[in-house]
């Protein structure tokens, strides 16, 4: 039994010492040069969505906790309550899902550059009537070229919007008041701006990390929120931090590089 142990010992220092030198004459990868990067990212629609949920999921198991459920008539929220426990689990796990963006992400790495390209899928805007958003965003920014990558990017963003039918059909929505590009039927166009903040772990040709993003999709639209806000002067004092989880999300991003 000694014997096997040795042998084997020797077997795994030799393996080592073997892999250490061919791992020696094996260029390195140059994290400074030029790459080509393609992924994916995983968000929050918003910071405000998941809060909410939260506070939803959290009167229901707390009994006797008062919940108001912001969005839905006293009708909507009986037969909301009047729901078995089963079936409201099925509508917070659906409306977590639904409400998460889904991108496909392209980068460029250079030095201390980055930019990337996002096409980003919001099923369900669950803070705007349900609306399915699909956002194109062009973003560049600084980068540290290192095993453990922070970066900082901004840049714009254009929101192609599809609202409900049953949402399209009223004429004194204020989405279509105000919302001043491309209104067509139940489809809305709208630019605007974000800033990115993230933390990668940069594997050689594979990255892996988190950020946090604030995208202002469409500025009459911000303005008609902090309007809205400003003039309730029941919530006045945290109109700002309504507004900032409104506009702010956290995600998860994954890279190939080439």
């Amino acid at each position: 039994m000694r014997k096997l142990l040795v042998i084997l010992s020797m077997i795994t220092v030799f393996a080592f010492s073997v892999n250490a030198k061919a791992g020696d004459t094996k260029p390195k990868w140059d994290e400074n040069k030029f790459q080509f990067g393609i992924g994916a990212t995983i968000s929050t629609g918003n910071l405000l969505g998941v809060i909410e949920t939260g506070k939803m999921i959290d009167a229901e198991n707390k009994s006797g906790t008062d919940y108001s459920y912001p969005g839905m008539t006293k009708e909507q929220a009986d037969a909301y309550n009047d729901l078995s426990k089963n079936m409201k689990t099925a509508i917070w796990v659906s409306n977590i899902f639904a409400s998460m963006e889904y991108a496909i992400q392209t980068r460029i790495l250079w030095n201390v550059l980055i930019a990337h390209a996002d096409l980003g899928f919001l099923p369900m805007e669950s803070s705007n009537n349900g609306r399915f958003d699909m956002v194109l965003g062009v973003n560049a920014g600084i980068r540290a070229p290192f095993f453990i990558m922070p970066y900082v990017t901004a840049g714009v963003n254009f929101t192609f919007s599809f609202y409900p039918d049953k949402v399209a059909n009223i004429a004194s929505e204020s989405w279509k008041i105000n919302s001043g590009f491309g209104v067509v039927d139940n489809f809305v166009f709208r630019p605007g701006i974000n800033f990115v903040a993230g933390l990668d772990l940069k594997l050689g040709k594979f990255s892996i990390g988190g950020f946090y993003k604030y995208i202002i999709k469409d500025f009459d639209e911000f303005n008609y929120m902090y309007e809205q806000f400003k003039n309730d002067a029941t919530r006045f004092d945290s109109a700002v931090g309504l507004i900032f989880s409104s506009q702010s999300k956290f995600g998860v991003a994954v890279s190939f590089y080439f």
